[in-house]
């Protein structure tokens, strides 16, 4: 009599469901009893916070709790519960002693699904691993069209980027992976794919699937590759690459030499999105924000290399005031600017003399009297000419005429906005929040009052000041911002 049929005879009856095993006396049904785990191995200190609010000092030890107690009890979050008490993650994180990760381990199983732009994912944990590492809400979980994973090249981010299968778009706007693979273990059954070729395992076939942008899936029997495919005979091997195997015996050589082989690339394992480089120049793929030929340190203005560990893809900008700080680069550990005199916070957004105003030049008073009245705080002014350069994208969604433009915004409403990219904002939801107005009404009570005292200023005329270029996170169609800049103009 085998253990299953006990479970199902004993501890499915309702009797002792939770967390109780079945228990075998003899070999008559009627001798079996139903009771709880045994007590757990030596201890392990792996606290965990139950569902119930209680801390137990591992999840054996909560389980053993759940089937005496006779109650359901779950993880609620890894770590003691006063750590976690209070902590609301969001986008798919959780807290783990008391800090917000992305989701670490995902199933390596094919169950496709598409987030609310239409980028498929090997299944739904890997969708809300991406929504938390791009810091943004890629929608719940909705099946694909057609066939999950076997859409058009129109199928992408619905952002500009047209990366699927789990690949990232790069900052050149390349598709870069991220998907790392454990080497197979000796004598361990290959995998037969959709495209003739034998794999290691499951997840050297996604792999394969995003660094070439196909479709690739395990095969639904080995006959596929087998007897091969048209152009393909017989199974696929790195031996059988041009240039033959890396020392793991398993990833394919990029050139003579071991070229490109990571035990020759040396690729950094937080800031690079694969062990293997380019066979001529050596270079790694790097995360976004993170540079060096290994991939190992941040860009300039960028931070933070430590936290990819934490589930951060890649190195986050800086974002440090251009009006209050020194330069645009941080302190890699923690993001803190460098701030001009009088000047505080640690993007340097904040004046340390009560009533003083930020400017191009740093904080002043903003009506000094006397010897001081040369340092009123003043901002920058635009002439809107060819100088300036092209439009930008600043941090809160919007586009802006140019780089002077977005400074002139910062300063006259005080506001601390970043310049994210050069060009406009690309179309669709921005990751950063912005001054979401859902209501039209309280856009022309508000907003429009604001542009008004915006462009003006004081003593000031409406030349030199341009409201920005795009304010996508306001639902207003074309003809009412042309009706709103006819009232500024005429206020």
């Amino acid at each position: 009599m085998s253990l299953a049929e006990l479970t199902g005879g004993c501890c499915a009856n309702g009797y002792a469901r939770r967390g109780r095993v079945a228990q075998q006396r003899t070999k008559l049904l009627q001798g079996a009893r139903c009771g709880c785990p045994p007590p757990c191995p030596s201890p392990v200190d792996d606290p965990v916070c139950g569902s119930d609010g209680l801390t137990y000092a591992n999840e054996c030890e909560l389980r053993r709790a759940s089937c005496r107690h006779q109650r359901a009890i779950a993880v609620a979050s890894r770590g003691a519960c006063d750590l976690c008490r209070g902590v609301r993650c969001e986008l798919g994180a959780r807290c783990e002693s008391g800090v917000c990760v992305c989701p670490r381990d995902c199933p390596e199983g094919l169950e496709p699904v598409c987030d609310a732009r239409g980028q498929p994912y090997a299944n739904e944990c890997q969708l809300r691993r991406a929504s938390c590492q791009q810091g943004r809400d890629l929608g719940p979980a909705r099946p694909c069209a057609g066939a999950g994973l076997d859409q058009d090249a129109d199928g992408g981010s619905g952002d500009g980027c047209a990366c699927r299968y789990g690949a990232l778009c790069g900052p050149s706007g390349d598709c870069q992976c991220d998907i790392r693979c454990e080497p197979a273990s000796p004598g361990a059954p290959r995998v037969c794919s959709t495209d003739g070729f034998w794999y290691p395992s499951t997840c050297h076939v996604q792999q394969e699937a995003c660094r070439r942008q196909k479709d690739i899936r395990p095969a639904d029997g080995p006959e596929v590759c087998a007897h091969g495919s048209p152009g393909r005979k017989g199974p696929k091997t790195c031996a059988q690459s041009a240039f033959g195997c890396c020392s793991d015996g398993v990833t394919p050589a990029l050139g003579v030499n071991q070229a490109g082989c990571p035990s020759v690339c040396n690729c950094n394992r937080l800031g690079s999105l694969a062990a293997t480089c380019d066979a001529q120049s050596s270079q790694c793929a790097c995360k976004p924000g993170v540079g060096g030929l290994r991939c190992d340190r941040c860009l300039p203005g960028y931070w933070g290399l430590h936290r990819i560990a934490d589930g951060v893809n890649g190195c986050s900008p800086c974002q440090c005031s251009p009006m209050g700080s020194v330069r645009d680069d941080c302190e890699q550990m923690t993001g803190r600017c460098v701030c001009k005199h009088g000047v505080q916070g640690m993007k340097c957004t904040e004046c340390t003399e009560t009533g003083a105003r930020l400017g191009n030049h740093g904080c002043a008073s903003s009506s000094p009297t006397g010897a001081g009245a040369d340092r009123v705080a003043s901002c920058e002014q635009c002439t809107g000419g060819p100088e300036e350069g092209g439009p930008v994208c600043g941090s809160d969604g919007n586009t802006y005429a140019s780089a002077c433009q977005l400074r002139q915004f910062v300063c006259r409403l005080q506001r601390n906005l970043t310049l994210r990219t050069s060009g406009p904002c690309e179309e669709g939801p921005s990751p950063t929040a912005g001054p979401v107005r859902r209501s039209t009404a309280h856009r022309d009570a508000s907003l429009d009052s604001e542009f008004k005292g915006w462009l003006e200023g004081p003593g000031e005329t409406l030349a030199g000041g341009f409201p920005p270029l795009s304010t996508r996170p306001t639902a207003a169609t074309d003809g009412e911002q042309h009706l709103r800049a006819r009232q500024l103009n005429t206020n």
